[in-house]
């Protein structure tokens, strides 16, 4: 077989080799090839000689492309493998330093497995490796108490034991934030929050000190199996696949510099304008004062509690979700485009990724990248696009020579000339043309601002009183708040939200109402709300109460809730600048259900109507003997169109030493469809309650319900 047919065959197999990722064999046979050609090429007509040779040049172009590029790999690989033992490494150092051994001990164990097993060609990569290896080794050894090791085999860490008091669910506090009342939820609570964990078919359990000590580091990268998120239209359009940091980036990490910057945030084809801007908030406000608003929800952290990029690939993120700070685990696989740029939102320095990375673990929360958007939010403000371009034109911007003086450009330490020339979204803009744009605009607030904070988490059963509470409140979630002090309390009323389709499009219409008193409210308007909060779908209701000199120290809360038609859970929080305390006001325990009519001669209507309201239906209530006075709450409830009530009269009391509470206590007037009757302090005995309309002659169905504190019973005389 000649040499040109050897070199043509070559050429063949190395271009398959080539198209089948087989990197070795394709250089093979792309030398070869140009090495025949070359021998033959002596022999050919000059014409003929410069295809040949321009051929010759274009095998081993090819084949020197293919191992730079399988060296560069191979150069990557190698450098990966050294991040994981730093990464392995500085992870068995910490759990060494706080004492937890068994863990420290299963982590040096996997960094020296990870340098034994995996072949690095690069010398000083390796050279790095085997010193880490040997220093990994070197601890263990000393942890086990032993003066050499036989032998090492990978197995998963155990986790560190955590007290069963150190793992309990707790009330959250912050540094500058005192809980008021108790520490740990009740049973009740604790059920709200299991109940609202499963969130867009993914669960996110309470964020508990149980979960400093989740596991990072795996054989294989790490790939958050339990959620596939969907893409938007946009993004299936451009999409390529899933790809990891290290495969774009030589230099991977979390955050670049000592702090995150706002101004490297940069928005793409996602929309979610206002967790973008809140990212920018936040990390402007970290900055500026500090407060690690973003770099303390991040991990796994270092020794320095700083946010580390993880070469294992999963990050855990601390979100407040539904209540309470809930846990959310992704992998660091991102969205990219067919066009070469990640379909996420991302950082403007190429090797910085925790941008992508709290977008891409809020977007695991809101059920996936096809988020359906939102509205987020002196007369000037200071705003930034999150799109990182297209800037306002109007007055204040750039443009604008009138309204600038170099007074405000001083104190504003702004200069329109040097803006001009570089558009990063970033603009001034005055009060007046905010009004012509926006509808709503939310504003950040200080949290250093209050020192007390308690929060409640309940659920409202749909079962539970009325569709609409026009006439009957009663039922409502009701709490007394209790200001112990001058000064302010904010609420914020938070309805859990577990479906996209619910954020998408929230039929659900909340509100808190406030009232003077602290004992529980049975209607809406009587006594008139000191605040008439107004119903709204968002999931968040946030109203103040100001308390004085001579304001009110005891309130009572009321959820309200517009045409409910299902059963919701929500959490009560209060911010305070004074000492408070707050509690669920609950139902008397015992409870009798009666039902009754007015029929004919029974529906004698009101003492007006002297001869005919004795005919109405009564019922005998027997108080038993108690070492407590008993406390009766009588419900009333009947036809809409009727105006009702109900009397109580003393009947006989069993200590005939007692002078009797009172002759005869009423509902006061009547009232449309619902009426309540409170009876405190009685002493045992049988009293009598009856139900009438307004007019004799109105006939209907009623119901009585009776609440109380002790065990009675009643029947009926008629």
């Amino acid at each position: 077989m000649s040499d040109f047919t050897n070199a043509t065959e070559a050429a063949s197999l190395a271009v398959t080799f080539d198209q089948t990722g087989q990197t070795d064999k394709a250089v093979e046979c792309y030398r070869t090839a140009a090495r025949l050609l070359d021998r033959v090429c002596d022999n050919m007509s000059p014409e003929r000689q410069a295809e040949i040779r321009k051929k010759v040049k274009e095998y081993l172009e090819r084949a020197t492309f293919l191992q730079e590029q399988k060296d560069r790999a191979q150069q990557e690989e190698s450098e990966r493998i050294l991040q994981k033992c730093y990464f392995l490494m500085q992870q068995a150092l910490d759990a060494d330093e706080a004492n937890l051994q068994d863990l420290a001990l299963q982590l040096y164990t996997q960094a020296v497995e990870i340098a034994v097993n995996f072949k690095v060609t690069d010398g000083d990569v390796k050279a790095r490796i085997n010193g880490l290896a040997a220093q990994a080794l070197d601890r263990a050894e000393e942890i086990k108490g032993i003066k050499k090791m036989g032998s090492l085999s990978i197995t998963e860490p155990k986790q560190p034991t955590i007290s069963p008091n150190r793992a309990q669910l707790q009330r959250e506090q912050s540094v500058h934030l005192k809980v008021s009342g108790k520490q740990v939820y009740t049973e009740e609570e604790k059920e709200v929050l299991r109940m609202t964990s499963n969130i867009n078919n993914n669960c996110f359990l309470p964020f508990m000190d149980v979960d400093l000590s989740e596991k990072f580091q795996y054989a294989l990268p790490f790939e958050d199996r339990a959620s596939t998120l969907k893409l938007s239209s946009k993004q299936e359009k451009e999409f390529d696949g899933w790809i990891r940091p290290h495969e774009v980036s030589s230099d991977p990490k979390l955050i670049v510099g000592d702090h995150v910057d706002c101004f490297s945030i940069k928005q793409t084809i996602v929309s979610d304008c206002s967790f973008v801007a809140s990212l920018a908030v936040s990390a402007l406000y970290e900055k500026r004062f500090n407060k690690k608003i973003i770099t303390s929800i991040i991990y796994p952290k270092n020794k320095n509690k700083q946010p580390v990029y993880n070469p294992f690939g999963k990050y855990m993120v601390k979100l407040h979700l539904n209540g309470v700070r809930r846990k959310v685990i992704i992998d660091d696989r991102l969205p990219y485009s067919k066009y070469g740029r990640l379909l996420c939102s991302y950082s403007s320095n190429k090797n910085e990724f925790w941008v992508s990375m709290l977008e891409k673990a809020y977007m695991k929360v809101m059920g996936g990248y096809d988020f359906p958007g939102s509205n987020s939010g002196a007369r000037l403000l200071k705003l930034k696009n999150p799109w990182s371009h297209l800037r306002w034109r109007g007055r204040y911007s750039e443009l604008d020579t009138a309204h600038w003086s170099a007074a405000l450009r001083a104190e504003l330490r702004y200069d329109p000339d040097s803006a001009a020339q570089y558009d990063n979204g970033v603009f001034w803009i005055d009060f007046p043309s905010i009004l012509n744009f926006f509808d709503v605009f939310y504003l950040n607030w200080n949290p250093e601002l209050f020192k007390f904070t308690y929060c409640i988490h309940q659920k409202w059963d749909a079962g539970n009183g009325p569709v609409k509470d026009a006439y009957n409140i009663s039922e409502n979630p009701q709490f007394t708040l209790h200001v112990q002090g001058k000064g302010a309390v904010w609420l914020l009323l938070t309805r859990h939200i577990t479906q996209i389709e619910d954020f998408q499009d929230n039929k659900e219409y909340i509100t808190l109402l406030v009232y003077k008193n602290g004992r529980r409210v049975y209607y809406p308007y009587d006594p008139p709300p000191y605040i008439d909060g107004i119903r709204i779908n968002s999931p968040h209701y946030l109203c103040k109460i100001i308390v004085g000199d001579s304001s009110c120290d005891r309130y009572t809360l009321v959820v309200s809730q517009y045409e409910k038609t299902r059963t919701i859970f929500y959490t009560l929080r209060a911010y305070a600048t004074c000492p408070f305390s707050m509690a669920k006001i609950e139902a008397y325990p015992y409870t009798k259900n009666i039902k009754g009519e007015w029929s004919g001669r029974t529906a004698g209507g009101c003492e007006n109507h002297r001869q005919t309201y004795p005919n109405n239906p009564k019922y005998i209530v027997t108080v038993p003997d108690t070492r407590t006075a008993c406390h009766l709450v009588a419900e009333l409830k009947g036809p809409k169109q009727y105006q009702i009530g109900v009397d109580a009269r003393v009947e006989a009391l069993d200590d005939p030493n007692l002078t009797a509470p009172f002759l005869k206590e009423s509902s006061g007037p009547y009232r449309s469809g619902f009426v309540v009757l409170e009876l405190n302090n009685l002493p045992s005995g049988r009293y009598i309650l009856t139900p009438s309309t307004f007019y004799p002659g109105q006939e209907g169905p009623f119901f009585l319900e009776l609440r109380s504190t002790c065990e009675i019973t009643c029947e009926s005389r008629n």
